[in-house]
């Protein structure tokens, strides 16, 4: 009796790997830009204006830093500052300054 050789075929592992390959590339990738925060550094004796996405501008003082998520601005007003700088908030929301003293949290004027 002659015994044949069986081969089982799976033409869809490879297309399977490459598809959660590319899944998990799509995925860290969109968490990755949507978690980016917008960085404005200032180094000794330079001061920057800074206007953010709200018409709120920032100047920051020397040798500062300033963060925040421009993605995340329509739902949260939140920024980072390391150093000095002075703010002039526009009309809305709350605003929040978190340093390493405390946070701030203001609202806008409300101009008529």
């Amino acid at each position: 009796m002659q015994h044949t050789k069986v081969v089982q075929l799976h033409p869809f592992k490879k297309f399977i790997r490459i598809a959660a390959a590319a899944a998990v590339i799509i995925f860290g990738s969109y968490f990755y830009l949507n978690n980016l925060d917008e960085n404005i550094v200032t180094e000794y004796a330079e001061n920057k204006e800074v206007v953010l996405p709200d018409n709120s501008k920032v100047r920051l003082n020397a040798d500062s830093e300033l963060s925040y998520s421009e993605r995340k601005w329509s739902k949260e007003r939140n920024v980072e500052l390391k150093g000095e700088a002075f703010f002039k908030v526009a009309k809305g929301k709350r605003f929040t300054v978190a340093t390493d003293a405390g946070k701030v949290a203001v609202l806008g004027p409300n101009l008529m």
